[in-house]
């Protein structure tokens, strides 16, 4: 009976030693492996760091803002608009609303359009018009060929710009949520600008 006892903890020991060993050995093989997806990582940006040319501090700092990463989006009343790659053309309604779909979240949207007929005299009436509907607005200022208006209400920030073009007017809407700020703070300006 002893011996049978003896035996019995002998083999529970090597076991847990057994076992112990595979655990340490598979530790091991996670850290080489680590180990070398850091090393393929660095060597990645250092050839990325090679074949890009220097930028200043300003555009590194916020690649969005750099030229390869935008797009310009033609419209088929003769309007354009620049988007970062991340966004792409979505659906185009009946009335050529134009929406623009993006990998970030599902609560940004962007869409242009056209309104109808227009005039400087139409222009400051819509204008006057959109101000009185948009709850919330902080920022408004009105130009002879265009109007911006902006704010936020229970849905989230808005960004609306009205152009005069050809005779007719053109929106541009933009919506999102808070939490997307700090990325529009720094996209939107451009944005805006390039629609014309």
């Amino acid at each position: 009976m002893r011996r049978l006892l003896n035996f019995l903890l002998l083999s529970f020991s090597l076991t847990i030693a057994s076992c112990n060993q595979k655990d340490s050995s598979t530790t091991e093989k996670e850290n080489e492996l680590l180990k070398k997806e850091n090393e393929l990582l660095k060597k990645e940006q250092e050839l990325n760091s090679k074949e890009k040319p220097t930028q200043t501090a300003k555009t590194n700092s916020n690649p969005s803002n750099t030229s390869e990463s935008w797009r310009t989006f033609n419209h088929k009343y003769g309007f354009t608009i620049d988007l970062p790659n991340y966004f792409k053309e979505g659906t185009l309604t009946a009335l050529g609303i134009q929406y623009y779909i993006n990998d970030l979240n599902d609560n940004i949207t962007i869409m242009v359009g056209t309104n109808a007929e227009g005039s400087n005299a139409s222009l400051k009436d819509d204008y006057q018009r959109d101000i009185k509907s948009s709850e919330g607005c902080d920022y408004k200022i009105f130009k002879d060929s265009w109007f911006v208006i902006s704010g936020q209400d229970k849905e989230g920030i808005y960004y609306q710009k009205t152009i005069l073009k050809n005779g007719q007017t053109h929106f541009l809407e933009i919506r999102y949520p808070e939490t997307q700020k700090d990325i529009f703070d720094n996209i939107l300006p451009r944005i805006s600008k390039s629609f014309r």
